[in-house]
C-alpha cells in the first residue's frame, strides 16, 4: 500500500527531524504542514500570543480538524492532533531507549545559548531548566510535560490523570495502570511504531510500511563536543531519576523492541554504552 497522506508523531530527540525531512521530501511540497508543535509539550502554557513572532509561527494551537488538507503532518504533535484527520494506521513514530532520549533531550537544551532558550519567553520553563543541573532537571515536577514519559503524555494528551505538574510515577496505582494500558492501546493503533535502535533496518523498514522511499540524513544532531564525561553528572542519583521519569515510555518501547526483533535488555545496556562515548549518533 501506498499511503497518499502520512503523520509523523515526532517524539523528542528520536532522530525525528532526520526524519521528518525525509518523509517530507516523499511527498509534495505545497501539501507540507510546516508547523513543529502542537501543545502537548507546552502543557498548561496559555501565552503563544506573547511569544516572537518567528517562535509563535513554529506553534499549531488547533485541535488538528484544519489539518485534512495536508499529505504530512509531521511534528511534536499529540495522537489526538495527528489522529482528527488521519486513520491511525496512516501514522507512525519511532522510539529511541528512554533514558538516553531523556539525556539527549538535556544536552540538547544545554548545547542553545541563552539567547535561544530566550526566544520562547514568556514560556520561561527552558531559561528556568537551563539554571538546574541535570539531577534538578529530572526531579522538577514543573518541568513534566518536557521530561516525563513524553511518548505516553503525547500519546493520551490530554487527560485529566496525565497533569502538567505531576509526574506520572506520583499518579495513584489504579490510575496508573489505566494510563499504562491506554498509552499501550494507542500506540498499538498506530500503522508503525519503531524503535530507533533497529538501526540501518529504518529506512526499510518506513519505506515497506508506506510505500514511499524514505532515505534517512542526519540533521539536528546534538553538539556533544562540550559535554562533560559521564563520570561528572551520571550519578546513582541521576539514574534513579531517568528510571523514574521513563517508567511508562520504556515499556512502550521494549514492547516495540520485541515486535522488531531485540532484545530489550541487552538493547537498551548497548543504546546507553554507546550513548556515553564521544558522539550521539541518535539526536
Amino acid at each position: 500500500m501506498t499511503f497518499d497522506r502520512i503523520g509523523f508523531l515526532h517524539l523528542p530527540k528520536a532522530a525525528g527531524t532526520s526524519l521528518a525531512a525525509a518523509v517530507r521530501e516523499a511527498f509534495p511540497e505545497e501539501h507540507r504542514f510546516g508547523a513543529w508543535f502542537d501543545r502537548s509539550l507546552y502543557d498548561g502554557f496559555e501565552r503563544f500570543d506573547l511569544m516572537a513572532p518567528d517562535v509563535r509561527d513554529r506553534f499549531y494551537l488547533g485541535d488538528g480538524s484544519e489539518l485534512g488538507g495536508f499529505h504530512v503532518i509531521a511534528g511534536h504533535f499529540a495522537y489526538g492532533t495527528i489522529t482528527r484527520t488521519l486513520d491511525p494506521s496512516q501514522v507512525f513514530t519511532v522510539m529511541r531507549e528512554p533514558r538516553v532520549r531523556l539525556l539527549s533531550h538535556w544536552f540538547f537544551w544545554k548545547s542553545w545559548p541563552l539567547s535561544r532558550h530566550q526566544a520562547y519567553l514568556p514560556y520561561d520553563v527552558q531559561t528556568r531548566a537551563m539554571e538546574l543541573d541535570l539531577a534538578g532537571f529530572l526531579r522538577s515536577p514543573w518541568l513534566a510535560p518536557q521530561t516525563d514519559n513524553v511518548l505516553t503524555r503525547m500519546l493520551l494528551w490530554p487527560n485529566s490523570h496525565v497533569r502538567p505538574d505531576r509526574y506520572l510515577a506520583d499518579v495513584d496505582p489504579v490510575n496508573r495502570w489505566r494510563i499504562a494500558r491506554r498509552a499501550r492501546q494507542l500506540v498499538d493503533t498506530l500503522g508503525c511504531a519503531v524503535p530507533l535502535e533497529i538501526g540501518d533496518r529504518l529506512a526499510p523498514t518506513l519505506s515497506e510500511w508506506c510505500g514511499r522511499t524514505i532515505v534517512l540524513e542526519h540533521l539536528n544532531r546534538t553538539d556533544t563536543s562540550a559535554r562533560p564525561h559521564p563520570n561528572e553528572w551520571l550519578t546513582d542519583e541521576v539514574l534513579a531519576l531517568l528510571d523514574a521519569r521513563t517508567e511508562f515510555d520504556r515499556a512502550l518501547w521494549d514492547a516495540a523492541c520485541r515486535r522488531h526483533g531485540l532484545d530489550p535488555v541487552a538493547t537498551s545496556r548497548r543504546a546507553l554504552a554507546t550513548y556515553l562515548q564521544p558522539t550521539d549518533l541518535g539526536a
